[in-house]
């Protein structure tokens, strides 16, 4: 085991007549140890599962939800909420401390159905954090490679040879993925038109393959990438399978090839719920010879499978397979890439499709050698021909999963012409003025304390033009900034791209020579505490990126941030950039409360999750220069059990704030 790396060895025993269990986890950080820790949880397994599962059933249904945000908050929440149930502190605390870059998840075949890459440890999920994948210890029977001693030797870098890897890509032969068939093109294309990369893979694209022809032929095959339907079914799970041109290859037909040869070494099964999967129970299900397709395909000898939890959209789906090969050509190992593909997809705003890829498999192995020659990944020159109009839709609202289930969006996108923005500020007038005492007068209800943190609602608008930015620039950059509001001011939530439309017309109204300066900032009608409002200006030489941060309540701009870049330096720059942001921000709007209760055992103040308080948060009180740890956080108010010696000096209605 090197130093970069660190391994949950996690297992489960006992059980009593509430269907609790014990959860063993060893943490090993070095095989060669003489001792090292482990620990114990008493876990419901009744609870464990109906997270696991009312988070999947959640976000196979989020296509048809426009708020990202509240689909990032939801695996937060259930991460948060699994992190508690399964980890004991002393485990928490070792994944966050450290820097190690591996980890690896050493499973009981009884855990597998649960979703611990999205386990929220510290201030990220562990996918996000570490590069990470799964080994299983199972009573199946599979199949075992035969190593050489040099094969041995070299373990990690059993891939990393110079031998040419065959690449078989196998797409959907329907017409409903446009998608699908473009990642294969451009796949192929991008690897075809470079010379270096091409001699260490041969791709070759199929798409009317048949099930026998596909059971024939991938043994010939080093890598096997599939970009199409599957389905997953719950009640049996070996009928699960890739959906092909004269039927389905279920996990049924993998079992057969146990024990028959050398299986490719990966799988990227890129389509709906592909690696979705029961407990691996034996002794529950006797008559089920496969508990899905990954059950099936490692068995028979994959190394390393990456699939989806739940359903995925066409588009994004592409996205991150180009990403993932990208970096897996370069040399990076095949649990960097994984992780740069899911980032890339997660900077986007992507967040119900960058959650649902797992891997299974050493996380550390290297398919390709790291060399100069691969740091450059082409761009494909002969690009694939655009999809025909019926598909623009598609792309934004309407785009397709990739399951054997068809599902139908609406798209509420609208272009706004210039008159119908005059006539849409007068009509807002009056129709938003019944609903601006509840969005920003709520504080009325408590004008007595105007110390407390209350929630804060801010919207991003871009300034419009041609030279200005694109919906994927919009995305990255109003992502990063949520990423940073969730780190530094909880308290300050997003509105919804769909809300802004109406926003970004006001607020370019106000801004335009025909409204009076000096009424150009007075209304109070906005659903938004605050406004930011971000523009690009480009120069000869560079870009000039500015942000002001409006208060609508003031009526004026409370902040502003300035910065230069070279072209294409502000995507590179984003998190510095937004990290600034969030800093002021949180000068503007640090988190504050008053005690309620000061007892023998404890002291509480008056904010909880609701103003974004944690447990590893300190408060100082007010003109008494006394600090104070929280231990213990509910919806609404937080605690210290901690007894401090100038306890008798703190008094119930004391300002605090918290420390940075």
């Amino acid at each position: 085991m090197e130093n970069n790396e660190i391994c949950l060895k996690i297992s489960r025993y006992g059980k009593n007549q509430d269907n609790e269990f014990v959860l063993k986890i060893d943490i090993l950080t070095n095989f060669y140890e003489t001792i090292s820790n482990h620990y114990t949880q008493n876990i419901s397994k009744t609870e464990i599962n109906n997270i696991s599962n009312s988070l999947i059933n959640y976000l196979n249904k989020s296509g048809k939800m426009a708020n990202n945000s509240d689909i990032f908050q939801e695996i937060k929440e259930k991460g948060q909420r699994l992190s508690d149930l399964l980890l004991p502190l002393e485990c928490k605390n070792k994944l966050v401390n450290n820097d190690i870059e591996y980890l690896i998840l050493f499973l009981d075949d009884n855990l597998v159905h649960i979703p611990w890459e999205l386990l929220y440890v510290g201030d990220n999920f562990l996918c996000n954090k570490f590069n990470i994948g799964r080994l299983v210890s199972t009573k199946q029977t599979f199949y075992e490679k035969k190593l050489t001693k040099e094969d041995k030797i070299n373990n990690i870098n059993l891939q990393s040879s110079n031998k040419i890897k065959n690449l078989w890509i196998i797409t959907n032969h329907e017409k409903d993925l446009p998608n699908a068939t473009y990642e294969a093109r451009e796949l192929v294309n991008d690897i075809d038109s470079n010379k270096n990369i091409k001699s260490f893979i041969a791709p070759e694209s199929s798409e009317n393959v048949k099930v026998k022809f596909f059971l024939d032929k991938i043994r010939n095959y080093e890598m096997v990438h599939f970009a199409g339907h599957a389905n997953f079914k719950q009640d049996e799970p070996e009928l699960s399978g890739w959906k092909l041109f004269d039927g389905n290859v279920i996990a049924k037909d993998i079992e057969k090839m146990i024990d028959s040869g050398d299986m490719p070494s990966l799988i990227f099964s890129n389509a709906c719920q592909s690696a979705r999967t029961d407990e691996w129970d034996i002794e529950q299900k006797k008559d089920c010879s496969s508990f899905g397709l990954v059950n099936s395909f490692i068995k028979a000898g994959v190394n390393h499978y990456i699939g989806t939890l739940w359903d995925i959209k066409d588009k994004q789906g592409r996205i991150f397979a180009l990403e993932f090969y990208k970096n897996l050509i370069r040399g990076k190992s095949i649990g960097a890439s994984v992780k740069e593909a899911r980032i890339k997809l997660f900077e986007m705003g992507y967040h119900s499709t960058w959650s649902s890829y797992l891997l299974y498999g050493d996380p550390k192995v290297s398919y390709f050698e790291n060399n100069k020659m691969n740091q450059d990944y082409p761009k494909s020159e002969n690009k694939p021909e655009k999809p025909k109009n019926k598909y623009k839709k598609e792309e934004k609202n309407c785009e397709p999963n990739r399951s054997t289930k068809k599902e139908e969006n609406n798209n509420f996108s609208t272009k706004l012409t210039n008159k119908k923005m005059i006539i849409l500020f007068i009509f807002l007038l009056c129709l938003l003025f019944t609903i601006s005492f509840l969005m920003n007068y709520n504080s009325l209800n408590n004008n007595n304390d105007t110390w407390t943190s209350k929630e804060i609602s801010m919207a991003v608008v871009f300034a419009s033009g041609d030279d200005k930015f694109d919906n994927e620039m919009e995305l990255i950059l109003t992502n990063a900034i949520q990423m940073q509001l969730l780190k530094k001011c909880p308290m300050i939530n997003l509105l919804e791209r769909n809300e802004l439309e109406i926003i970004k017309k006001e607020l370019e109204l106000w801004r335009s020579k025909y409204i009076d300066k000096e009424i150009k900032i007075e209304s109070k009608l906005l659903p938004a505490n605050l406004l930011l409002y971000i523009d690009v200006n480009n120069a000869k030489k560079y870009q000039e990126l500015s942000m002001e941060l409006y208060d609508t309540e003031k009526g004026k701009i409370i902040e502003n941030l300035a910065e230069k870049f070279e072209y294409g330096g502000i995507k590179d720059q984003k998190d510095s950039l937004t990290e600034k942001l969030g800093k002021k921000l949180q000068k503007l709007f640090p988190i504050r409360g008053i005690i309620t209760e000061v007892s023998e055992n404890k002291i509480c103040i008056n904010i909880g999750h609701n103003a974004g308080v944690s447990t590893i948060d300190q408060f100082m009180i007010i003109d008494k220069n006394i600090i104070f740890k929280i231990e213990t956080v509910y919806e609404n108010t937080s605690c210290s059990n901690n007894l401090l010696e100038q306890k008798d000096l703190i008094k119930k209605g004391d300002y605090v704030e918290k420390c940075y």
